[in-house]
């Protein structure tokens, strides 16, 4: 009884972690969303999500190595790891913090500057960027 009451709560978990996306890799979770044209609130939301369930239960020394192998920098070995992804349109700049003991949940956060400042996220930010919307300078 005990074996077909293991099977089937194996079965329960597998389900749910289909059923609610459990991301296995952080490229799965950078590639997913429209990161230029979703609404910030809901991609925040989804990225801290997506971040907690893809750490839990993992040593911060672990995940720190598999941050910086997906192309994130950690500043002089510390617990703060940055990524940044620029296209035409925006430039996203993903941070994770991890706690500092293992089983701790990291906190997931990114920002957003696209050309204008309609698509910016937290918050509207004149940047360089923007100046793209400016006609070009006429030739002689």
């Amino acid at each position: 009884m005990k074996t077909i009451a293991i099977t089937v709560s194996a079965l329960l978990l597998s389900a749910c972690a289909t059923l609610y996306g459990v991301p296995k890799s952080l490229d799965e979770i950078h590639s997913e969303p429209d990161w230029r044209t979703e609404k910030g609130e809901t991609l925040g939301a989804n990225y801290q999500r997506d971040i907690a369930r893809w750490a839990k239960g993992r040593p911060p020394a672990a995940l720190r190595s598999e941050l910086v192998a997906a192309g994130f920098e950690c500043a002089d070995g510390g617990m703060v790891c940055t990524r940044m992804f620029a296209t035409r349109a925006c430039q996203t700049d993903w941070r994770v913090e991890l706690a500092a003991t293992t089983g701790g949940k990291p906190k997931a956060t990114f920002e957003r500057d696209c050309v204008g400042t309609g698509g910016d996220w937290p918050e509207p930010k004149k940047s360089a960027i923007d100046d793209q919307l400016a006609p070009p300078p006429e030739l002689d």
